[in-house]
Formats: C-alpha cells, structure tokens, sequence
C-alpha cells in the first residue's frame, strides 16, 4: 500500500509540475523557478527535474507570430471540412501567408505541413533547406497521392488475412492521420508497428471481438490481441 501511494504521489507531482511548465510556457516566461522546490519530494527523478528547472526556456516565437499561429488553429478547430471549402482554403493561405513572414515563426512547424498536405497551400518562403554541412540544399522528397497510401495499405493488411472490411477500416485509421499531418501515427506505424507484430506473434491479423461486461454507458472490450485498428472503431 505504501508503495503504491508513493507511486501515485509521484505520478501526481509529474502531472502537476508538467502543467507548471506548460503554464509557465503560455505566459511567456524565460526562466523557471529553482528545482528544490519541488524535485525534494522526487528523488527518483530528482536529477531531471532539476535539469528542467534550472534550463532556461528561449522563446524566440514573437506575440504576433503567435497570435497568427492561434488564428490558424482556429480556422482548423472551426471547420474540419475546411479542406473541401475554396472560401476556408483562401483564407488559411492568406493567414499561413502572414505566419510564415511573421518574425520568430518556426519554419519547421507542423501548421506548415498541415497547409500543405490538408490545406494545398505550399509556400516556397517556409521552406529551410537542410545542407547537412552542405552548400546544396537536400533532395525533395517524392509526394505520394493519399489514395494511393490508403489503397496500398489495405492491400498489405489483406495479405496478412485482414478481411476486407477490417482492411478498409485501418487502411482509413491510419490514413487519416497522415491527412492531419500527424506523420508518426499514419503509415509510418505500418511495418514496425503492425506487420512486424502480425509478424512475430504479437498481434492476430483477424481476432473475434468479445464484450466481457457492458453498461449503458460502457464496455468493457476483449479484442484478443487483435488490431486496435478495427478494434477502437468496433
């Protein structure tokens, strides 16, 4: 009991120290207040805390770049189907236009590539060519239709036994996130995540889905070490 009092007290502190930081970050803040404060009751973690809390923060974002940033995400948060309203889509690339001329805009930020995948705005001026020590800019990267992604991973899930539905469901999970620009849980999660798994035991291609226990309002959900894909939405 002890131990798991101590384990949750700290789960707690992390939880209240990252939104210290955050809330520190929103404000506009440069530099945190001394680690003892609060690293004393997380000896365990006492040495990263400490190293976070004495390091100053840099924000080189200015407010109006900010400000621009947060219109941006306004206009995504208010139309989810932005991407098919010519309207929706001139005024973003006006708006993305202003941020990437905006002192302290991050040329690296995912807004930027969210424009371009989601939105079909590709502004030249964004873009920081990565030399590497070198003097030649890298190599552009071939794009490849969304269509085509989607299609191509179902087919790779068919292969493994996926049904056909099932195929189609996380073909469409996992291509709506690259559509959001959120790279790391799209296709990129197919081999390492999903085929090597299938691949090594892990995880089942086709698995029944069993509800041990269900309410009103929730279940509690058996998918026998199935994929998550066509579980979540199940």
């Amino acid at each position: 009991k002890t131990k798991s009092r101590n384990a949750i007290a700290k789960y707690l502190w992390c939880q209240l120290i990252t939104l210290f930081v955050l809330l520190l970050l929103q404000t506009g803040q440069s530099f945190l207040p001394p680690a003892q404060l609060v690293a004393s009751h997380l000896r365990p973690t006492q040495t990263l805390i400490s190293s976070i809390f004495t390091t100053p923060i840099k924000l080189k974002m200015t407010a109006a770049a900010e400000t621009i940033r947060s219109e941006l995400l306004s206009i995504i948060g208010k139309n989810p189907e932005g991407h098919k309203d010519e309207a929706v889509r001139t005024a973003f690339a006006s708006k993305l236009g202003e941020y990437s001329n905006a002192e302290g805009a991050d040329p690296n930020d995912v807004i930027f590539a969210i424009g371009k995948t989601v939105f079909g705005v590709d502004l030249p001026d964004a873009k920081k060519a990565k030399t590497n020590g070198s003097s030649k800019p890298a190599e552009e990267l071939p794009i490849v239709d969304f269509d085509y992604m989607k299609e191509f991973m179902k087919e790779v899930f068919l292969s493994y036994g996926v049904t056909p539905e099932r195929a189609e469901i996380c073909s469409d999970v996992l291509i709506e996130a690259d559509k959001r620009g959120i790279d790391s849980h799209g296709l990129g999660r197919l081999k390492p995540i999903y085929c090597d798994r299938m691949d090594d035991g892990i995880l089942w291609p086709e698995k029944p889905i069993d509800i041990i226990t269900e309410s009103e309002t929730t279940a509690l959900v058996d998918g026998n070490l199935g994929l998550g894909l066509y579980i979540g939405p199940h």
